[in-house]
């Protein structure tokens, strides 16, 4: 019994220390040591404690840990040790015995370890343990094992935790002998910044600088910049003198002036005691320690280097800041750039970066804060930009605005052009905080409070939103307009990240209703110089991408004028050089190649451009022959893009493809963009039998985008060849099946938009109607791809198929089952017949095993179920002969039941987020009624939808 209660009682005890552990994870060891008994009679039973500890038991380490800093609190008390001791070890006394225990635990690979270290440095603070030697002979005997090859890395880990924490807590005069021989090991030795580990790296900094200070007198420096002072009273009692807080700067900056060093040196600097040797080769290990490759090294140096020049003397503190100035050097890796920008900001918080020093350092700062190395395919530098808004931010807390006046303006264009156009969220926001920090604290930033509340820290959340919103909004004011372009230009458009070198020129887009001039005259000639002539992918790409958009923006800008007025902001001379773009890349190797896609996207997007603003003009670029040379170039650029193997490209080609027609286009004409339709129609209908799937699904894509006065001559051919290719068999490739139907109903819609306006083409839907195509070629060929289920290695391609005739149902059926068309119905334009085959097909879909083909089809079925014809004031059904309506519309009724119940079973069941507006009582008389607006079903849902058709 007795056994068993101890054995209880022990794992209780065990219990709770994991339960201490996990508070000091949370909270913090220091906070919650205090709250532990600290009584003289507790000492002796935790020492007993710990040393029947079993060391090599894994599972009890929280108690061990616990106890250690149980101790560390127990060794302040306020008696003498040997007065206490009772002979816990025998003869050992009670002192060695403490040591003992904390060397001990030195070894630990757990935090065992740390609360070992914080214990010994609590130990050595008692005033019974000076003289004695205790304290020498520990940092002896650790200086010796940290060097030793068989000592473990847990061990030296542990020594140097020691020896940083008793430098930091034990008092100066008490270290005694104790310093020489750190130096010696850490300083003068400096094996262990060569090291692997980044641990061993960061405290043989922290020993170093810890050491160091001990070293220098315990005094700050006189000579250093102070805005202020500390107590509120005393500023307030400054800002109301004559002299305000404008006389400090200038007396520092004087004093900081290195014509004026004698006259500004405080004659008590003479006498310090200075220990060169071993000052110089700290700061120099320190210095390495800025490039060190791991962030917690550099800046535990950066911190170093700021509490240790903060105890020099003038000379020695402005060697020290440019010693980390030229860290700021194109040749040093991105590390030093990164350490250094610490470094500054630490010596700027501390007043040691006097004023006179600002003109050098601004600079410097300013190109860490555009800092990106580019390595392979991705970059490096995002650190060093955050480090350099903290150095921003450090200045605004650090001078007064009389000392950063000559710089608000530079500093402000260089924050927000970060804030707005950095790449990383965490960049922007820290910018935007810098940005902030000088506004409340210096007060001088132009329109720095409008700013401040449209820029923050949500808005900027979001790149394309910073981009696109933020940044247009800041370019409305005049100081930061041209700043925002020129980075865009100068760095962004080069951006190796393609998705910034698009947003770059959608912005630069954007930006001409502010600076159009600029833009047009200055900015458009050098992108176009650069697309040739740029030395790598990436700035051929942004710069072809930001010409095509500013072009659009130009023209865009005066949308209202007619085409010679939208045209006055481009010179003659700067649109032949944007027109001599396109024979120039079809000539060169730019567009071959992996590199080649991205281009070929860029010259569509200029290509559609030119097209959509009409840059060409109809007599120039004529032969002899009656062709127009540059409309040639276009669409042959375009032919190769309309059949190259990427959706992108295609798209793009398309859709230039689509302006370049509604310009140019010309019945008959010598140019071979009129002849485009004609071979795009010969090769999908007597394709071989090896061609190319992406040729033919391009080929598909680019007869949706003809015009209504291009399809002329060519409507029969352009719906019979895409209803044949939407067949699987006649068409093998499912992708190019769905490209097809997509466009077979785009025609119809384009059509059925232009009916009554186009007056060559006599009424086109009209047309189709006599001949019937409607409901003999295109319904059909919709009917006949809901029955497509090919399945291939990427599983069931054929609902890719299914899903665009669905969507294909919703354009094509309200035209043929429109008034005029059921009137004319005994001429089988619409019948019962393919009412029946309609509902067959749409219920069929409903309950696919696939969500999103379930999707489809149920807003189809809801979409045609409750068309209305808009101009009948019954509000009659559209589509005419569903079979069984009523049962049809009991069908939908039930589907929205179903979701309504399911939404209400939910976690927000009290709040339903479909509610039909007619079941609200409008004869109520409470005024808090809420009408929520009412959702389409979810027919993905396989709740809602099987029940609803089974029953």
């Amino acid at each position: 019994g007795k056994s068993n209660g101890d054995a209880a009682l022990q794992c209780t005890a065990q219990q709770a220390w994991r339960v201490f552990y996990e508070l000091c994870k949370t909270r913090g060891f220091k906070t919650v040591i205090g709250f532990l008994p600290h009584k003289v009679s507790d000492l002796e039973p935790v020492v007993r404690l710990l040393l029947a500890a079993d060391q090599n038991d894994h599972k009890t380490w929280q108690t061990r840990y616990g106890l250690l800093l149980w101790l560390s609190l127990i060794v302040l008390i306020p008696f003498d040790l040997t007065s206490i001791d009772s002979g816990v070890e025998g003869n050992t006394s009670l002192t060695i015995t403490l040591i003992t225990i904390g060397k001990t635990y030195l070894k630990d690979a757990g935090p065992t370890r740390d609360a070992a270290a914080f214990f010994l440095a609590r130990l050595f603070t008692r005033r019974d343990l000076h003289g004695l030697g205790h304290l020498g002979d520990l940092v002896k005997y650790a200086c010796k094992k940290i060097h030793e090859p068989q000592t473990t890395i847990f061990e030296v880990s542990g020594l140097l935790q020691a020896i940083s924490a008793i430098l930091k807590l034990v008092q100066r005069k008490s270290l005694g002998d104790a310093l020489p021989p750190i130096t010696e090991a850490v300083i003068k030795r400096n094996s262990l910044l060569k090291g692997g580990s980044v641990v061993l790296r960061k405290l043989s900094i922290k020993v170093t600088q810890r050491a160091t200070l001990a070293l220098l007198p315990s005094r700050i420096a006189p000579w250093r910049y102070q805005r202020g002072h500390r107590l509120l009273k005393e500023n307030l009692a400054m800002r109301h003198s004559d002299a305000g807080n404008d006389k400090a700067p200038d007396q520092n900056a004087r004093r900081g002036d290195k014509g004026a060093k004698t006259s500004g040196r405080d004659p008590s600097e003479d006498f310090w005691e200075i220990p060169e040797e071993i000052t110089e080769e700290a700061i120099e290990v320190l210095l390495q320690g800025l490039r060190d490759k791991d962030t917690i090294v550099r800046w535990s140096a950066a911190k170093g280097i700021g509490r240790i020049t903060s105890r020099l003397p003038s000379d020695y503190g402005d060697d020290v800041v440019m010693a980390v100035l030229e860290l700021l050097a194109p040749n040093e890796p991105h590390t030093a750039w990164h350490g250094a920008c610490l470094s500054v900001a630490e010596l700027a918080r501390r007043g040691l970066i006097l004023p006179s020093r600002l003109p050098m350092v601004i600079p410097k700062f300013i190109k860490a804060l555009e800092y990106d190395l580019r390595q392979g395919s991705h970059s490096i530098g995002a650190h060093v930009r955050d480090a350099a808004c903290y150095v921003a931010w450090a200045f605004a807390r650090a001078y007064a605005p009389s000392v950063m006046k000559p710089f608000v303006l530079l500093l402000a264009q260089s924050l927000l052009t970060v804030a707005v156009y950095d790449r990383e969220i965490n960049v922007r926001r820290a910018a935007a905080a810098a940005f902030q920090e000088h506004v409340g604290r210096q007060g001088n930033f132009p329109h720095g409070i409008v700013i401040n509340t449209t820029a923050d820290y949500f808005t900027l959340g979001s790149r394309k939103r910073a981009f696109t919103e933020i940044s247009v909004f800041i370019a409305g004011f005049q100081e930061y307009e041209n700043s925002l372009i020129d980075h865009l230009v100068r760095v962004k458009s080069r951006h190796w990240d393609k998705s910034m070198r698009e947003l770059t020129a959608e912005t630069l887009g954007l930006l001409t209703k502010h600076a159009a001039d600029y833009l047009a005259e200055t900015v458009v000639p050098s992108l176009c110089k650069r697309v040739i002539a740029g030395s790598d992918l990436a700035e051929r790409h942004g710069a072809c991408l930001a010409v095509a958009k500013v072009v659009e923006g130009l023209c865009a800008s005066n949308e209202s004028g007619s085409t010679a007025e939208r045209r006055f902001l481009l010179a003659d001379e700067t649109r032949k050089q944007i027109l001599s773009l396109v024979p120039s890349l079809l000539d060169s190797q730019y567009l071959l190649g992996k590199g080649g896609t991205i281009m070929r996207e860029a010259i569509c997007r200029l290509i559609f451009a030119i097209a959509r603003y009409g840059l060409i003009k109809e007599k120039e670029y004529a032969s002899s022959e009656g062709k127009h040379l540059m409309l040639d170039l276009c669409a042959d650029m375009l032919r190769r893009n309309i059949s190259y193997d990427n959706i992108p490209v295609q798209m793009g080609a398309v859709e230039a493809y689509e302006a370049l027609l509604g310009r140019y286009f010309s019945r008959g004409g010598a140019n071979s963009l009129s002849a485009l339709p004609e071979l795009f129609i010969k090769e999908l209908s007597h394709h071989e039998v090896g061609s190319s799937a992406y040729k033919r699904r391009g080929c598909a894509l680019a007869l949706s985008s003809l015009p209504p006065k291009a399809l002329e001559g060519c409507l029969h051919d352009v719906i019979n060849v895409l209803a044949m290719s939407s067949n699987a068999m006649h068409e093998s490739d499912p992708e190019t099946r769905k490209a097809a139907l997509e466009s077979l109903c785009k025609v119809c819609e384009r059509l059925q938009s232009s009916e009554g306006t186009a007056k060559s083409l006599a009424n086109p839907v009209s047309e189709l109607r006599k001949s019937r195509l409607l409901g003999h070629v295109v319904y059909d060929a919709l009917i006949s791809a809901l029955r497509d289920y090919e399945i291939d290695r990427r599983g069931d391609v054929g609902s890719w198929v299914r899903e665009a005739a669905l969507n294909g149902l919703k354009i094509v059926v309200p035209i043929l089952s429109s008034g005029k068309a059921f009137e004319a119905s005994q001429k089988g334009l619409w019948n019962p017949k393919m009412g029946l085959t309609l509902v067959c097909g749409l219920l069929k879909q409903m309950v696919e095993k696939i969500a999103r083909t379930r999707k489809v089809a149920g807003d189809a079925f809801e979409f045609l179920l409750t068309l209305t014809n808009s101009e009948d004031s019954k509000k009659l059904p559209t589509v005419h002969s569903l079979p069984s309506r009523a049962q049809l519309e009991k069908l939908l009724k039930l589907a929205v039941e179903k979701q309504q119940k399911i939404e209400s079973s939910s976690a927000f069941g009290e709040y339903p987020s479909v509610q039909s507006v007619s079941s609200v009582d409008t004869k109520s008389e409470s005024k808090n009624v809420v009408v929520l607006e009412e959702t389409k079903t979810d027919w993905g849902k396989g709740e809602v939808t099987f029940p609803a058709i089974v029953e």
